[in-house]
């Protein structure tokens, strides 16, 4: 409960008989009265952040200066984050690829609310390029699917060079390398990508065609996933199929309303992973859909099929 202290001050005033002229308090004025038309002023929403941007993973602190009497508060930090404390911190753990985070505190009590916003713009960290050539060797027309394992977000463009004076733009290109010298021959392919706010990286590696005789494999079959609950518990098995041996991928499950929890699967094993996920705010009776993806390069995400009911 506020005091007689709090009223002054909000009010600038030290007078009581002023003090209830401001807050319209009818006659006979008292400490109690007084308090209680305090209360019921709109407080005014105000606070300071020590950061406006700054690359993932990134803690904000927040410092409420609000005015009046405060009888709620809420943040909301853009990226589904809440909190009701005075000062909080909060901690941005991916970039926002399209916008910057925008935040809201809300301050209220009986008499109103009033709201307070800002911004944050969290830019990716540096970014890491790689990728896995499938198959890596083999005599020519040597067809070989690129997957690209880059650990970054919000990759604004890439590009290929496959050592044979062909380039490409897409993600996960597909090259048939020919080779009619007579002799064993190794082409540098190299993939460079173009990450929001920092420098470009860069990633290179052999693909060795032997004199020719080959065919063009078969064109490889893109990744995918699937997820199913675990029957009797609040967990989900995903499984993932078609991926570049030896790499882990990050599964994101998103849970409603906007929450987003990141996990790493094992590495795979023959093109293929198994691994089981427990659910943190799903329940088994609520009907709505948590959404389950692979997160290949930060921006290129595949969803699991069927999505899963939480």
């Amino acid at each position: 409960m506020p005091t007689l202290r709090d009223v002054a001050n909000f009010l600038g005033l030290s007078s009581e008989r002023k003090m209830a002229a401001k807050l319209n308090v009818n006659a006979p004025v008292s400490t109690l009265a007084l308090i209680k038309a305090y209360e019921k002023v709109p407080p005014t929403a105000y606070y300071k952040q020590d950061k406006t941007q700054g690359a993932a993973p990134i803690t904000v602190q927040f410092t409420d200066q609000s005015i009046g009497y405060i009888k709620k508060r809420e943040w909301k930090f853009g990226d589904g984050g809440t909190d009701h404390t005075a000062n909080p911190a909060h901690t941005y753990q991916h970039a926002n690829c399209s916008d910057n985070y925008w935040i809201t505190l809300t301050v209220s009590n009986d008499g109103g609310s009033n709201t307070a916003k800002s911004s944050m713009w969290v830019y990716p960290p540096p970014p890491k390029a790689s990728f896995n050539a499938s198959p890596p060797a083999g005599p020519s027309p040597l067809q070989v699917t690129f997957f690209e394992t880059s650990d970054a977000e919000c990759i604004t463009s890439r590009f290929w060079d496959f050592g044979d004076g062909h380039t490409s733009t897409e993600f996960d290109p597909t090259h048939v390398f020919t080779n009619n010298t007579g002799a064993t021959v190794q082409f540098r392919v190299s993939l460079q990508i173009q990450v929001e706010s920092n420098n470009p990286a860069s990633f290179a590696s052999e693909v060795t065609v032997t004199p020719g005789g080959g065919q063009p494999p078969p064109p490889s079959n893109p990744p995918y996933i699937t997820a199913v609950r675990v029957e009797g518990m609040d967990a989900i098995t995903v499984q993932g199929y078609h991926f570049p041996d030896g790499m882990r991928v990050r599964l994101d499950v998103t849970y409603p309303p906007t929450k987003t929890s990141s996990y790493w699967s094992d590495p795979v094993v023959a093109g293929e992973f198994t691994q089981q996920i427990a659910l943190e705010t799903c329940t088994g009776n609520s009907g709505v859909l948590c959404t389950v993806q692979a997160t290949i390069d930060g921006k290129n995400f595949i969803p699991a099929k069927p999505p899963i009911m939480c």
